[in-house]
């Protein structure tokens, strides 16, 4: 959010918790004023629930050309959903009030709904795919993977919740450890 922030014209961010609803407005990145509860959290989007609502318009003096891509925005938010689980994450665009369009994503199972839903194509050869979620000095690892009849592996590796496409050490690592466990 702080880079959206910083990128945008406007920004507004509305937080649901206890029952009451908190606001605070920026423009291009400069609060407008301190987080004040603005009453209960009993309206559109929240009705009463926990959550968070943020609003922004990309700065046009930073970007020549804005053009939101929705459809991957949503495949970015649906991962987000499944990367954690039990959040539910809704999207809502306004850009053309003819043309309104809502997408709504929860994923109780988290990485191991993901790990499903990306093998449905394929033939496993395990029922259940293989999942941990373990803390370690600070360090939260949580890996899920399957195997199946495919020659050519498919890997999908997150920092932070951030897609890292190239891998990375955190990649090379789980490798490194798979391999010496299968061929120990």
């Amino acid at each position: 959010v702080a880079v959206v922030n910083a990128l945008s014209t406007h920004l507004k961010a509305e937080v649901s918790r206890d029952g009451s609803l908190y606001m605070q407005e920026y423009e291009r990145g400069a609060p407008q004023y301190k987080v004040k509860r603005v009453g209960k959290s009993d309206k559109e989007p929240f009705f009463g629930k926990t959550g968070t609502c943020v609003t922004f318009q990309a700065d046009p003096t930073i970007f020549q050309i804005i053009e939101y891509n929705l459809k991957r925005i949503i495949d970015h938010l649906r991962q987000q959903a499944y990367l954690t689980k039990g959040v539910k994450i809704e999207i809502l665009d306004n850009r053309d009030e003819a043309k309104k369009s809502y997408y709504s994503f929860y994923f109780d199972g988290g990485l191991q709904s993901f790990i499903k839903h990306l093998s449905e194509e394929e033939e496993p050869l395990q029922e259940e795919p293989f999942y941990v979620d373990k803390s370690y000095d600070g360090v939260q690892v949580e890996v899920a993977f399957v195997y199946s009849n495919e020659l050519k592996a498919k890997e999908l590796s997150f920092a932070n919740n951030i897609y890292t496409p190239d891998g990375g050490m955190h990649l090379t690592g789980f490798r490194s450890a798979l391999t010496k466990v299968i061929n120990d």
